[in-house]
């Protein structure tokens, strides 16, 4: 397992697993001990890579599942961060150096990945399922080199091994493990790594400073990007693309950005996708010179995949009509870690993997997003599962009953969960005051359970009864 954000060890201990015939998984740096927990039992992980500030942590981690700190130091190796040493500090003087690892020397171990090597398990992501916990995504050696394949091709106009990539997005996302960690050596491109996150201020400079061409966004950080200054401060000429992914893209956003930096003479492509955990990344794209014409779109489908739309009656629907996605092709997941009843679950007959999202497509074989038929929340580009964050709240004895829902910021579009609320002692209704208080309890509560993109941002509210029916999105007035 791979603990932290992104730095320069990163791709060292990734890389280094796959050529000892081993599968890696990865662990969001902003998990929770007790979410880490989970993802470490469920892949039987045995040894951990973790960056030093992370380490506390990873004990208490290990704490939770029973394991002495002995044993928790045999099992974890530290990586090292070059970019700030300060991270360094206070952090336990025996625990083992990645560095002292690689002076070790190399295992002679065959690399072996061919054949029905090919379909072995190469990364384990794990999706947030809408019935609970997350699930081990299977992602093998041939879906990962399939999908850059793809990419390769369709970019071919916009991407050259001349060009220069800026990495971003998390090496513990699907899209940023592909993208930014294999994509540039297939290519052969180099890749700027903003290992401090995202700063809109140093993301300008640094395409100033290193003649960065390309770059992969998240929308919400396009969203930022479009109303910063920095556009106008630093040079952005050479930028030639932007890749948008991990959520739906608002055209008044996408125009806004591309319209500022024309007029610094920058010739941007805007290129969006759409696909998932389970499809290895993008299954559709909308390329220039639609870009424009097509905003809103999530693009046609990429070379080597079949995709249905079909109805709740199981036949396809027509042209313009919403239907759920069904996709098959040598991306599409092996199946889900130690659960086969959900990996039955996500396939129909045929070997079609049923995304859960719902599309329409136009004349011109483009497709739209029209609903999720799942109920997962998206923040930031971030799944939540509702009936995770359910779970949790009923672990709180004074919580009776719980729904949890997206609700969406008009300004920014995000979707950020909120929780209805039955409080165990219901005479708390009578006064404001202590329904407010009890709120506000709950809330902080919860910031010491899950991960900060799980946060109850739209609220907490606390009612007498949960309706069981299906409950919308809608916006916060």
């Amino acid at each position: 397992m791979v603990f932290g954000s992104n730095s320069m060890s990163y791709p060292v201990v990734v890389f280094g697993c796959l050529a000892a015939g081993l599968r890696a998984t990865f662990a969001g740096c902003s998990l929770t001990s007790r979410e880490l927990s989970w993802q470490w039992t469920d892949s039987k992980s045995r040894v951990l890579f973790v960056a030093p500030n992370l380490v506390p942590v990873a004990l208490d981690m290990f704490r939770l599942i029973g394991v002495s700190e002995r044993e928790a130091h045999q099992r974890m190796w530290v990586m090292d961060q070059l970019w700030d040493e300060n991270l360094t500090q206070g952090v336990y003087e025996t625990r083992n150096w990645m560095g002292e690892l690689l002076c070790r020397g190399a295992l002679d171990a065959e690399e072996r990945f061919d054949g029905e090597d090919a379909n072995e398990t190469a990364y384990i992501c794990y999706s947030s399922g809408t019935t609970g916990r997350p699930k081990g995504v299977e992602t093998t050696h041939q879906n990962v080199c399939t999908i850059m394949g793809m990419c390769q091709g369709v970019w071919s106009y916009v991407e050259t091994e001349k060009d220069v990539q800026l990495g971003l997005m998390p090496f513990y996302h699907i899209f940023g493990l592909v993208m930014h960690l294999n994509y540039p050596f297939m290519a052969g491109q180099s890749c700027v790594l903003m290992l401090q996150g995202f700063d809109a201020e140093m993301l300008c400079r640094n395409v100033e400073r290193f003649g960065v061409t390309t770059i992969m966004l998240a929308p919400p950080i396009i969203l930022t990007l479009s109303l910063h200054p920095g556009l106008d401060k630093y040079d952005m000429t050479s930028l030639k693309c932007i890749a948008s992914a991990a959520a739906p893209l608002s055209p008044v956003v996408a125009e806004r950005l591309l319209e500022r930096l024309a007029r610094q003479g920058a010739d941007v492509k805007l290129i969006q996708g759409c696909g998932a955990t389970e499809t290895t990344c993008p299954t559709q794209m909308v390329l220039p010179p639609d870009h424009k014409k097509k905003f809103g779109s999530i693009g046609q489908l990429l070379p080597n995949l079949e995709l249905r739309l079909v109805g709740e009656d199981g036949i396809d629907v027509l042209e313009g009509e919403p239907g759920e996605v069904w996709v098959r092709g040598p991306t599409i997941m092996r199946g889900y870690l130690n659960n086969p009843k959900a990996t039955a679950d996500s396939f129909a007959p045929g070997n079609w993997y049923q995304s859960g999202d719902i599309m329409r497509r136009d004349s011109d074989g483009y497709y739209y997003i029209v609903d999720r038929k799942k109920e997962m929340i998206k923040y930031k580009g971030f799944q939540v599962a509702p009936a995770e964050l359910e779970a949790i709240l009923l672990e709180n004895e004074l919580i009776a009953d719980v729904g949890v829902i997206g609700v969406v910021n008009e300004f920014d579009h995000n979707e950020l969960p909120r929780a209805y609320i039955v409080p165990s002692d219901l005479t708390i209704l009578k006064s404001l005051g202590e329904k407010r208080r009890f709120e506000k309890a709950v809330e902080k509560w919860v910031k010491g359970q899950v991960a900060y993109y799980k946060y109850l941002r739209g609220g907490a509210v606390a009612v007498p009864e949960i309706p069981k029916r299906h409950v919308s999105f809608f916006a916060i007035q």
